[in-house]
């Protein structure tokens, strides 16, 4: 594994020159757990495949079946800490601001669990598809902690309520209950989630991608959010008081 890319960018052919991009997040024997050389590799893989004009959709997932177990603390608090840890609030947000203007639909595969920073990354894409039984909690308050990603996604795609609901109450969902609350898209057994979320993305990616670039650009223009890279320091900038 130490000579593995921590996140795999990959490329499935559809039909038509059309194509299907994967970021596949590759600590599987860590959850999949965020460091900054991850945040990085998936920004740049992000920009790779955003950039790709054959790509129609892109697929957020973890490797072994799980999704993300959030920030790797153990990893963060080593003695003497590692030198991307200084900089990954910004490292983490620039990710976020990338994932917000990127042209393509993203779309979360929830696997096993998304934690903390997981459930943030999930909400940073489009759609969410879900397994039935995920275990996706919004963990931060359980831990004496903020959750500044998770509120500004919340808060944008769902709305007040759903913010509070999710971080506020910080109980953990399964995928139905997640279909339930608006924020998943389809949940499905476990067996079946991955295949069913590349069939997704499949017939997304049969629409004219141009149309469905303008269309996303529009949809972020007339949200009213403003300069969401400012938002999310904002709101870091909050939570550390």
């Amino acid at each position: 594994m130490a000579d593995e890319p921590l996140v795999l960018v990959e490329r499935h052919e559809i039909a038509d020159g059309r194509v299907r991009g994967e970021l596949v997040l590759n600590r599987p024997e860590r959850r999949n757990a965020l460091i900054g050389p991850l945040v990085d590799e998936l920004h740049a893989g992000l920009d790779e495949l955003s950039a790709d004009g054959s790509v129609g959709a892109i697929l957020v997932r973890g490797a072994g079946g799980f999704f993300c177990a959030g920030m790797d603390l153990k990893a963060r608090r080593a003695d003497p800490p590692p030198s991307w840890v200084a900089g990954f609030t910004d490292t983490w947000a620039d990710f976020h601001a990338a994932m917000f203007a990127c042209p393509k639909l993203t779309i979360a595969v929830l696997q096993g669990a998304a934690i903390a920073g997981g459930t943030g990354l999930a909400f940073s894409c489009d759609v969410l598809i879900a397994s039935d039984d995920v275990r996706f909690h919004v963990a931060e308050v359980g831990l004496g902690m903020v959750a500044p990603m998770n509120v500004v996604w919340l808060e944008y795609k769902y709305g007040v309520a759903k913010a509070i609901e999710f971080v506020v109450g910080g109980q953990p969902y399964d995928g139905p209950a997640l279909v339930a609350a608006g924020v998943a898209l389809r949940s499905f057994p476990a067996e079946r989630t991955l295949d069913e979320a590349r069939a997704y993305a499949d017939a997304v990616a049969a629409n004219d991608l141009a149309a469905m670039a303008a269309s996303k650009s529009m949809i972020r223009s007339l949200s009213e959010v403003g300069d969401f890279r400012e938002r999310l320091r904002a709101a870091q900038q909050h939570a550390r008081g």
